[in-house]
This record gives structure tokens, C-alpha cells and sequence, in this order.
């Protein structure tokens, strides 16, 4: 069986420590983020075993791995998290569509919503855990656009640098900045 292994404590690489953070019950697990005190994992394992496999979001800690759950429907990916490991956000399918951006604290997964399209998922958050970047389909055309999402103001469209796609890779930590890439139209040509 497939399980994760994960690098703590280093202070230096004669004493790395190798260890195992286990499954939600199936063959895999891949940690994709980890809290600024090094405590806090977040990342997706299966629930099963293959073929039947099924990736959920997980949060891991020293009393074990927690699996966050999905926004209606059977699948969810965890891709990052706040610097005290209280919030992670990915993406999940709902019950009758695509996957969306999420959110996901004590109180449970959040939809953040898309930006007129049908899918969307977040890739970064800031330290506080209350800013999110994330990448989402635009109404009807199949393009993608960054976005930032607050509580306060939800999830705005980053729009592009004059071509019809960009993409968000990442976000500070005071989650006023986001960075990721985007085409240009120069003289006609992109």
C-alpha cells in the first residue's frame, strides 16, 4: 500500500525523521500543504482501496489524519493551508455538478462559489486563513480567470492582462497579493 511520508523536524539533514501519516482507509495519500509551525498537514488520500478509489481532502495533526469531506458529491482536494493549520481550501464536486472552490474550517466545508461557470477551485490562503485565491471557469466560454475571495466581499474576478485567461498560483500572507500568470495582446498577437 501506497502512503504518504513526510519530512518533520529538521534541524539538519543527518537528523531527518521519516514517517508515515497513514490513509483515510484507502492505498494513497499525498500531502500538498503544510502549516508554518511544521504541526499541521493538509492534502487528499483514497477512502478505499483501488480501483475503487476515492480522493478526499484530508487535515492531518498529531491525533490523526481527519477527512474534511466534500461539498455534496464523493470527491475533494485539499491543495493548501493557513499558517496555524486552522483552514485549508481546495476544490470538491457538489452533488449535481462540477467541482468548486472550498473552504474548510472547524465549522465545517464552505462553497466559495465560481465566477459564472461551472467549475472553480482555490489554490492558496493567506496566513489568517481568511483570504483565498483560486482559479475559476468564466460564464459560458471555458476560460479561466484568477479570483480572490474574502467573507466580506466573496469571490472577485482578478480579470487578465488583456487575453482571455489567467491563472492564480499562489497568495501572500497578508493575502493582499495574488501572483500566477496571464496572456497578453500585443499588437494583435498573444
Amino acid at each position: 500500500a501506497l502512503s504518504l511520508a513526510v519530512l518533520l523536524g529538521l534541524p539538519s539533514a543527518a537528523q531527518a525523521e521519516w514517517f508515515s501519516l497513514g490513509t483515510l482507509g484507502g492505498d494513497f495519500s499525498d500531502a500538498r500543504a503544510i502549516s508554518a509551525d511544521g504541526l499541521t498537514v493538509a492534502g487528499v488520500s483514497s477512502l478505499r482501496p483501488y480501483p475503487y478509489n476515492v480522493p478526499r481532502a484530508f487535515r492531518w495533526t498529531s491525533a490523526g489524519m481527519e477527512d474534511l469531506g466534500t461539498l455534496g458529491g464523493n470527491f475533494s482536494y485539499a491543495y493548501a493551508i493557513s499558517a496555524d493549520g486552522s483552514a485549508v481550501v481546495g476544490e470538491s464536486n457538489t452533488l449535481y455538478g462540477p467541482a468548486q472552490a472550498f473552504r474548510w474550517t472547524s465549522a465545517g466545508m464552505q462553497n466559495l462559489g465560481n465566477l459564472g461557470g461551472t467549475f472553480s477551485a482555490a489554490i492558496g490562503i493567506s496566513a489568517d486563513g481568511s483570504v483565498v485565491a483560486g482559479n475559476s471557469e468564466t460564464g459560458g466560454n471555458y476560460r479561466y480567470h484568477a479570483f480572490r475571495w474574502t467573507e466580506a466581499n466573496g469571490i472577485q474576478d482578478l480579470g487578465t492582462l488583456g487575453d482571455e485567461y489567467s491563472y492564480a498560483s499562489a497568495i501572500s500572507a497578508d493575502g493582499s497579493t495574488v501572483v500566477g500568470e496571464s496572456l497578453t495582446l500585443i499588437n494583435g498577437e498573444y
